[in-house]
């Protein structure tokens, strides 16, 4: 038994991990290897998959962050300059009432 690639995975470590609920019930030396050899599988095999995953996952995130900051920096940008606009018709339209 073996996973062969990302997408089984996630399969393969639900059913060892089942397995070895299961196996973790018996007794006698045939249980104890199943349960030794599953565990192996899953350190081995699993363990080092779901670890690269959840890296990835984190760093995904890490980059994601920043994004969202400059598109809220953008969107910050352009409510500025529409403040600054109204401030300037403002002061115009003051201009105006001052010189009649």
């Amino acid at each position: 038994v073996g996973c062969g690639g990302w997408e089984t995975v996630a399969t393969c470590s639900a059913e060892w991990r089942a397995l070895l609920t299961t196996a973790g019930t018996g007794k006698g030396s045939a249980a104890m290897a199943l349960r030794t050899a599953l565990s192996a599988l899953l350190d081995d095999q699993v363990v080092p998959i779901e670890a690269a995953r959840e890296r990835r996952a984190k760093q995904a995130e890490r980059h994601a962050v920043p994004r969202g900051r400059e598109r809220l920096s953008v969107r910050q940008q352009i409510l500025e300059a529409e403040r600054q606009s109204k401030v300037a018709v403002e002061e115009q339209e003051a201009r105006r009432r001052a010189e009649l």
